[in-house]
């Protein structure tokens, strides 16, 4: 997906990955970080397609 302004001579791409499994950094001595995805999940707030 990409969006480009050309005001800002400003392009952004997006690339989606369906399949992919998401795994954020690991670290063992600290806890496991939440992100915002995970927190509108735990919330019910599921994403729309």
């Amino acid at each position: 997906m990409i969006r480009i302004a050309g005001q800002y001579n400003y392009t952004l791409t997006l690339l989606l990955l369906p399949e992919a499994e998401w795994q954020g950094a690991r670290h063992d001595d600290e806890e496991p970080e939440e992100d915002t995805h995970d927190r509108f999940i735990r919330n019910g707030q599921f994403p729309v397609r």
